[in-house]
């Protein structure tokens, strides 16, 4: 069933199961042949055809997890916040997975699905005495699969093992390792879900896309809020203040267990495919909508209604004195600067002002650094003299020799742009060479220049001697030498500007059309890679993270920075990484030709074009226990804008760049990741929402509750208390779904029970200042 959240764009599909094929196992393919008549009368015996067949194996996850299948988990891991009221799940990337496996054959569950094998059980502490005693997410020693397997087979063995038969295991899985816990018989009872009830407790989301684009040359995650995840819900309220340890199992081998009225003899041991631990503790604000509530709130109270309190720059000054000074420190600060340490070419010390690409405010035009052209041969070229005060603004200079110094320290970038650089030296030296030789001896006419195939021809003028050689050169006559004839070839123009003469026949040969269409069709073999390394510096990518954000003080904990890109800082960084490849004045003669058709290939991608305009920083919990945040980016008329760029820097440390300035920023939860619960109203209660009954759209709240009046679900709906527990937390689901279906006056299963357990998405916008 299909619902939506908040956002109409976004919609949210729930299924009941995605039951594979097949399970993982071996299987035998048979074919034979029997020949019978019209009335079915066999005609022939076994003995008549051959008989043929094909054994083959499914392989799916058993006793552990691939890498990656764990797509996301709440309550996030060592989080600390009030989450009496939701219940725990895990999110798989592998939708099938929870179906993928049978809990037992022998077993029918009365569905049509497919029983699941996994389920997500919480433990507090002293609930695993042997292997998790503080709830802590921890396992046992782990152990091979052939000794999980022969555990059965030990007389007085001490726990249970899975009751799964050894043939079906191939003989390299039992060489494995898995990760175990021990649960003891009456823990198990009390908190495993029984096997009527596994069904309700998985389920599957499909969501809508959010793409996120990538450059070239950089694998970043790609945050795709795409397609389908199984998820594997609790049956487990944390209500009572402390650690609990999640972990997520294989039920496999254990379905006798499972019945209402069975009891195992001993502890259990169970396989853990994945562990993690939290703390309830009520009020500790650390739910979702706490967190980006913190982070929209003022961060400076003592400048309250500061339209620009969430720019990236330090804070303002508090001093009370209007002296010119402090109005240019403040101009500046407010503007995004920095002060910092400036050791001048004389050998004075003094400060200067540094800005990164992240700039506080928008940053115009930057005579000479509007388009990567190369002309830079330094970085002293990119100082900014501030008269009045007599200091140097660094950030140009410091961007162009952060780009050389990435360029020259990173293996791939530096052999890129130096063999772009090689090819475009090449292919100019041999067109010059053979439009300046005279045309009776390299045989080319000096005035015409057509393909990149016609200078691959190296030495024409030696070439073409044996051509004439073999023309009959020596019985030719002879006649004036060329040098005594008036010379028909292009005098070279010295242009201004001291250049030496290779660059000057450079400049010269370049002012032709043919030329330079020439050298940009030679560069194309050698472009893409450089292409890459441009595209990753135009992300502000392999740019240490001090250069974007220079002061801790800009970007304290639980805080969200937003910015402009300076577009100029970015063309000098790309200026200084393309140097490295610059040796001579001739070659600083190419570095138009090269820079453009750098440009026009990033233009010809999918998604190419223009660099960031805007991004934004973010320092926060949010960051690291929501890592699958979902951020919405819109213009001023609530279109998306694209999203260049999304990494982590650091655990807690988030950079996302846009393509254009956006008007507003919204965070949510991920939607494969939205949380399931119920409320707290004199008693929990689950208020329901339509599952496409009447005219309302599934999903949709009908304002009543269940229970609808009297005691909560905690009364009449909860398991008796875990042994040791202070009050229930376990819901008795066998109990509440046939309930719950009455007071909705539909059947209920996974997806609709995933539904009435439906939480809000809680939202936060940020709107850009006016």
């Amino acid at each position: 069933m299909t619902t939506k959240d908040d956002d109409s764009s976004r919609e949210l599909t729930f299924y009941d199961s995605y039951t594979p094929f097949l399970t993982g196992g071996d299987y035998t393919i048979k074919i034979d042949h029997s020949v019978s008549d019209s009335l079915g009368h066999a005609l022939s015996s076994e003995s008549d055809f051959p008989f043929d067949g094909q054994e083959f194996q499914v392989m799916a996850p058993r006793f552990a997890l691939p890498p990656g299948s764990v797509h996301a988990v709440f309550p996030p891991p060592g989080a600390t916040s009030d989450f009496d009221t939701q219940l725990a799940h895990v999110s798989l990337t592998r939708p099938i997975l929870p179906w993928e496996q049978m809990l037992d054959e022998h077993v029918q569950s009365g569905q049509t699905d497919r029983i699941p094998w996994l389920a997500l059980l919480l433990f507090a502490p002293g609930e695993l005495p042997d292997t998790d005693p503080y709830a802590q997410g921890s396992v046992g020693t782990a152990c091979t699969v052939q000794d999980l397997l022969d555990l059965n087979d030990i007389p007085n063995a001490p726990v249970l093992g899975p009751d799964i038969d050894k043939n079906s295991v191939l003989d390299a899985v039992k060489k494995t390792t898995c990760r175990t816990i021990d649960v003891p018989a009456d823990v198990f009872k009390a908190v495993a879900p029984r096997i009527d009830e596994l069904a309700y407790l998985t389920h599957v989301r499909d969501v809508t896309p959010q793409q996120t684009r990538r450059t070239g040359n950089s694998v970043r995650q790609d945050f795709k809020d795409l397609g389908r995840y199984g998820v594997v819900l609790a049956n487990r309220f944390p209500r009572t203040p402390g650690p609990y340890a999640a972990h997520l199992v294989s039920l496999e081998g254990f379905a006798d267990y499972l019945k209402p009225d069975a009891r195992a003899p001993k502890p259990l041991r169970l396989v853990s495919l994945h562990s993690w631990a939290f703390i309830q503790q009520p009020d500790a604000k650390g739910h979702f909508s706490d967190v980006v509530s913190h982070l929209a709130a003022d961060p400076d109270p003592r400048h309250p209604g500061d339209p620009f309190r969430q720019s990236l720059r330090l804070p303002p000054p508090h001093d009370t004195v209007q002296s010119e000074q402090a109005i240019e420190a403040s101009n500046r600060l407010t503007w995004g600067y920095t002060p910092v340490r400036h050791e001048t070419a004389t050998g004075e010390s003094t400060f200067g002002w540094y800005r990164g690409p992240c700039s506080a405010v928008p940053v115009p035009p930057v005579p000479g650094l509007e388009s990567e052209s190369n002309d830079h041969a330094s970085a002293d070229g990119l100082l900014i003299y501030v008269k009045d005060w007599g200091v140097y603004d660094l950030s140009y200079a410091v961007a162009w020799s952060m780009g050389r110094l990435v360029a020259l320290s990173h293996a791939e970038s530096r052999i890129a742009v130096q063999r772009l650089w090689r090819q475009a030296r090449i292919t100019a030296f041999k067109a010059l060479r053979r439009i300046t030789t005279p045309a009776e001896v390299s045989g080319f006419d000096p005035g015409t220049l057509t393909t990149t195939a016609a200078l691959a021809r190296d030495r024409p003028a030696v070439h073409h001697f044996h051509q004439l050689l073999a023309d009959g050169l020596p019985e030719q006559p002879t006649g004036p030498m060329a040098a005594d004839a008036p010379s028909t070839s292009r005098t070279v123009r010295s242009p201004a500007g001291g250049r030496s003469a290779g660059a000057r026949r450079t400049l010269d040969f370049l002012e032709r059309s043919e030329a330079r269409a020439t050298l940009a069709r030679s560069l194309d073999e050698h472009i893409e890679p450089a292409a890459d390394v441009v595209e990753a510096l135009r992300a502000l990518e392999m740019i240490p993270f001090d250069h974007l954000v220079p002061d801790a003080r800009m970007l304290p904990a639980e805080s969200v920075r937003f910015f402009f890109i300076d577009q100029a800082w970015v063309t000098a960084l790309v200026d200084g990484a393309m140097s490295t490849g610059v040796s001579t004045s001739q070659d600083q003669a190419l570095a138009g030709i090269v820079t453009n058709a750098v440009a026009e290939r990033l233009a010809s991608r999918e998604g190419g074009g223009p660099s960031a305009r805007a991004g934004m920083v973010m320092r926060s919990r949010l960051a690291r226990d929501w890592p699958n945040l979902s951020i919405a980016v819109q213009d001023e008329d609530g279109a998306p804008v694209e999203m260049i760029r999304r990494e982590m820097l650091a655990p807690d440390v988030m950079l996302c760049l846009f393509g254009d300035v956006p008007e507003t920023v919204t965070f949510s939860e991920a939607h494969q990741d939205l949380t399931l619960g119920v409320e707290d109203a004199d008693g929990y209660r689950i208020m329901l929402r339509n599952l496409g009954e009447g005219k309302d759209p599934v999903g949709e709240p009908i304002h009543q509750e269940f229970p609808s009046a009297g005691p909560g679900l905690e009364t009449s709906y909860f398991r008796p208390m875990v042994p040791g527990a202070r009050q229930a937390e376990v819901m008795d689901i066998a109990a509440l779904i046939p309930d719950l279906g009455s007071a909705l006056g539909t059947t209920v299963k996974a997806a609709g029970f995933a539904v009435q357990l439906f939480v809000s998405s809680v939202r936060q916008a940020f709107t850009q200042p006016r």
